[in-house]
């Protein structure tokens, strides 16, 4: 019985010691714990300071996977980043007004140059510049704007007996060609005119880009193309025309940069005005 109580006062005792190391070493472990956690804090806080807002947002990732109980700084995080979406956000919109105040006036000045086009038989309409005349009875490249403000072209050669499914033309780099686009009746297609044989292809966007950028080039002199099909003819286009494309290339990259960047306006000022409301909450919590 004398031995059985001086085994449980043993036992009690070591208990004891044990979990007076424990605490111990909790509490020199979550000081430890503390102050590393405190100088990823402060160091987030300095990067927002410096401007570098993405790298300071990058430490408070680290901060909550390292520390994950450190509730209170964790809390500074999320109002820290607040504070680096608000400078980040203000960052890129200068940047994409930037952009708005070189788009727009180029806009603005090129619209009166062009016509919109939509007949009855049509889905949907194109620009097109005023300098060209609309079903040309004739050999001739038409440069169009799309409803996206994409650029692209249309080829009418007359006379026929080609069967034309590309074009071509030498330039600075070369020759340069569009892609080539199958007679299929649609895109390509050929018709009879009171007595005169047309030829006429519809180039899309991207099959007709670096040809464009060519003939843009040598906006306002005359230039030779080649309309490549079972044979190639040649045929000088005028300065008129070159210039046409030069415009109309410079009308659809500045309206396409512009349609961008005010898309991009509304999204950044409703993501700004998000992250100030967060912002005003966060801070109340901190």
């Amino acid at each position: 019985m004398f031995k059985e109580v001086i085994t449980k006062s043993k036992t009690r005792q070591i208990v004891y010691l044990c979990f007076c190391a424990f605490v111990f070493a909790s509490c020199s472990g979550g000081s430890n714990t503390n102050k590393e956690a405190e100088a990823l804090y402060n160091s987030a806080v300095e990067m927002n300071s410096a401007g570098n807002c993405e790298q300071s947002n990058r430490v408070l990732d680290s901060l909550s996977k390292t520390f994950p109980n450190e509730f209170e700084l964790i809390k500074k995080g999320m109002h820290l980043r607040t504070l680096n979406g608000e400078k980040i956000i203000k960052k890129e919109s200068v940047s994409n007004d930037s952009l708005i105040a070189v788009s727009k006036p180029v806009v603005e000045h090129l619209a009166n140059s062009f016509n919109y086009i939509k007949e009855a038989d049509m889905v949907e309409g194109f620009w097109m510049s005023k300098r060209l005349k609309r079903y040309a009875q004739s050999t001739s490249i038409e440069p169009r704007i799309d409803n996206n403000c994409e650029m692209y072209i249309v080829s009418n050669y007359v006379g026929g007996g080609i069967g034309h499914t590309s074009l071509s033309v030498v330039g600075g780099n070369g020759r340069v060609s569009t892609a080539t686009v199958p007679y299929d009746k649609a895109r390509n297609y050929r018709y009879e005119n009171e007595g005169k044989r047309y030829e006429s292809i519809t180039f899309k966007p991207a099959e007709c880009a670096a040809f464009v950028e060519a003939i843009a080039k040598n906006g306002g002199s005359p230039i030779t193309i080649s309309f490549n099909g079972a044979s190639s003819k040649s045929e000088k286009i005028d300065g008129n025309t070159t210039k046409a494309f030069q415009e109309t290339l410079a009308y659809s990259e500045a309206s396409k940069n512009l349609k961008k960047a005010q898309g991009k306006k509304i999204y950044l000022d409703k993501k700004l005005e998000i992250t100030l409301k967060q912002q005003q909450k966060t801070k109340v919590a901190n």
